[in-house]
């Protein structure tokens, strides 16, 4: 089952595989894209490293990246934080995940955008809802705090509590504390499968209360709405990738 896992130090990854976590250590080599033209490029040497080179990549493109698969998508620029990282890894060990033996520390999040702004915006997806330019909009909005305590607790406590899809990745300048519920997309030999979530409820604190919150998520308007308007944009995103008549 491997060792357990301590703090993981620069250019290291660990990351949930199933039911195990892998540790990526001792990189062959790091590729970073720092700008935005040179994404794609990376991430053909990234896919040409690992299957002639016999390398494994762990890393990540970061939600700025966008633009340079899709040009009409708009992102942030000049933030300092790369749009691409990946390691060149020998085969990762299984590693076992410790459990945080210290209290989680306050964080104290500030958003990044004032109330005017929030609302203004809130507003402006109403109206175009309204006018039947769109039938739903994610509407995100960064938040920031001052944390001086060990990245890697913070992470331990966040995949106590979901760890389905997590991954912790020291850059050394940077660390990203991963984990989710959801997969973005996993894509195995010709076959790509995307696991969002939508529609959620509190489990109950017994059997029986958990079976009447799942029969309000299936009968609830909204949140059956919402789920097959995601499954239609998924199927539309893959369907722009996707040989006809395979989604």
């Amino acid at each position: 089952m491997g060792s357990m896992m301590k703090s993981p130090q620069k250019n290291e990854v660990v990351l949930k595989d199933g039911d195990d976590w892998l540790h990526f250590t001792d990189p062959h080599s790091i590729l970073v894209a720092d700008k935005l033209e040179d994404v794609a490029g990376a991430l053909t040497q990234v896919e040409e490293q690992v299957q002639t080179g016999g390398w494994h990549a762990a890393g990540f493109l970061s939600y700025e990246a966008a633009p340079a698969f899709e040009p009409a998508v708009p992102s942030r620029t000049g933030t300092g934080f790369p749009y691409l990282w990946f390691g060149l890894y020998p085969e990762p060990k299984p590693v076992k995940i410790p459990a945080s033996l210290s209290p989680l520390k306050k964080v104290d999040w500030t958003p990044t955008v004032d109330r005017d702004t929030y609302t203004s915006a809130v507003d402006k997806v109403r109206d175009y809802i309204a006018n039947g330019r769109t039938y739903q909009v994610n509407y995100t909005m960064r938040l920031q705090s001052e944390y001086d305590a060990s990245a890697w607790d913070l992470f331990l406590h966040l995949a106590q509590n979901q760890n389905r899809y997590a991954a912790y990745v020291n850059t050394g300048r940077y660390i990203l504390c991963s984990a989710s519920p959801e997969l973005f997309f996993r894509l195995d030999g010709t076959t790509i499968t995307c696991r969002p979530m939508k529609g959620t409820a509190r489990r109950g604190r017994t059997t029986g209360e958990d079976h009447f919150q799942s029969d309000w998520l299936r009968n609830s308007e909204k949140n059956r709405a919402e789920n097959v308007m995601i499954v239609d944009m998924i199927r539309n995103d893959l369907g722009r990738i996707a040989r006809i008549g395979t989604v």
